[in-house]
């Protein structure tokens, strides 16, 4: 009897786990909130780069898709970007409809929800996050919106009529102003799901959005690709960047060693070319693609040197203790008698001591539980050897797609 094949992404429960957020906070340059490489001056990017393709690819002329080089930022390419068409307004008189995949613990999707407006709901694959996340919108609070009505121009405006009848009355003689008050709560909701698998409807978000998204890396994201073409209204925005996966035109033997290396790998199918040819296969029409070198260089350049400093901070850490017990032997051993025996004893149990806060110190760092259920992984190693890569390609890194779901999907 054939076995079944499992589930496209089920090894992701096992792979990310309560706990990987704390591990990731160990080492990361940029704010806890902000989990992804760049912090909130990406987020603020990725805002602006939306609207802009939200306004260009809602006119009526068409264009094609663009790619950038290795030396093109994100953000010049994506402003270079001509309109395509391929997209749709969403509907006027209610908020934008958005998704944040692999949102961890909701910091942009709480954000954009405060100060957009927008209904962002975020899903991830570990509980803890989640949890996180809807207790960082309540805390947020309520935010007071203010809708400007201005004096009709012509009897026959319908959007002077509406105006009308929201405020409760036919003058139009002045401005008048509308506030209202709502959780940001109500407006960042979270679930707890794989991305290959999202409890939304079809056909309901008008965006799509994520940020250095590690379910993506999963060899199977065309399915994942999928699930996000099914939840996105014909003519909606995905856009997503992910940082340290092999940029474009990697060697093939380069490539090769680094999803073998015991480091970096194994790494089937992890590479710039390979997204873009799921991302396609999935029914998206490209927009615009573009590496993340840059990006790249900055974050894992900001990650090293705050791995450094963390080693050296250990290191510190464990003379000072090594110090301390040798003193307390010592002194044990100097002491006459029966006291001296006890002494003695005493001076073991603190080297004792010694050598486990020292391995403490060393699982806390690198090794160990990063968090209930999370193995950690030696992380300075698979810095350096994705360093390593990254300058024998010329820096090379990362993956950069803003695609349509076609109007006829």
């Amino acid at each position: 009897m054939a076995l079944e094949s499992p589930e496209p992404g089920a090894g992701d429960y096992e792979q990310y786990k309560d706990g990987f957020h704390d591990w990731l906070a160990t080492y990361w340059p940029e704010p806890r909130e902000q989990l992804h490489a760049g912090g909130w001056r990406r987020t603020e990017q990725m805002l602006a780069d939306i609207k802009r393709h939200l306004q260009a690819h809602h006119q009526p002329h068409a264009g094609a898709a663009t790619t950038a080089g290795p030396s093109a930022t994100a953000s010049s390419a994506a402003a270079a970007a001509p309109a395509s068409g391929t997209g749709a307004p969403p509907p006027l008189g209610r908020p934008l409809e958005v998704m944040d995949i692999c949102c961890g613990e909701g910091g942009t999707a709480v954000h954009l929800a405060a100060t957009e407006g927008w209904r962002v709901t975020g899903v991830d694959i570990v509980e803890s996050a989640v949890k996180a996340a809807r207790v960082r919108a309540e805390a947020y609070g309520t935010v007071v919106r203010v809708a400007c009505q201005y004096p009709c121009s012509g009897a026959g405006s319908s959007s002077s009529r509406s105006s009308a009848a929201d405020s409760g009355s036919s003058s139009s003689s002045g401005v008048r102003l509308r506030l209202s008050y709502e959780a940001v709560s109500d407006r960042a909701l979270f679930l707890h799901a794989s991305i290959f698998k999202m409890p939304a409807p079809s056909d309901s978000f008008d965006v799509v959005y994520g940020q250095d998204p590690d379910g993506l890396a999963n060899p199977d994201r065309v399915h994942a690709f999928r699930e996000v073409l099914r939840v996105l209204r014909p003519g909606g925005l995905f856009y997503f960047w992910h940082h340290w996966v092999p940029g474009p035109g990697w060697p093939a033997e380069l490539l090769a060693a680094y999803r073998a290396d015991p480091m970096t790998g194994p790494a089937p199918r992890l590479s710039h070319e390979e997204y873009v040819q799921d991302v396609q296969a999935a029914g998206f029409q490209l927009v615009h693609v573009a590496d993340c070198s840059q990006l790249a260089a900055e974050h894992l350049g900001a990650m090293a040197e705050r791995v450094a400093r963390e080693q050296q901070q250990q290191q510190q850490q464990q003379q000072q203790q090594q110090q301390r017990a040798q003193r307390a032997a010592k002194s044990a051993a100097a002491a006459a008698g029966a006291g001296a025996g006890a002494g003695a004893r005493g001076g073991q149990s603190v080297a004792r001591e010694g050598d486990e806060g020292r391995s403490a110190a060393r699982e806390g760092g690198e090794g160990g539980e990063g968090g209930e259920g999370w193995t950690a992984m030696p992380i300075s190693g698979w810095l350096e050897r994705a360093l390593h890569y990254s300058a024998q390609a010329g820096g090379s890194m990362g993956v950069h797609v803003v695609a349509v779901k076609p109007l006829s999907a």
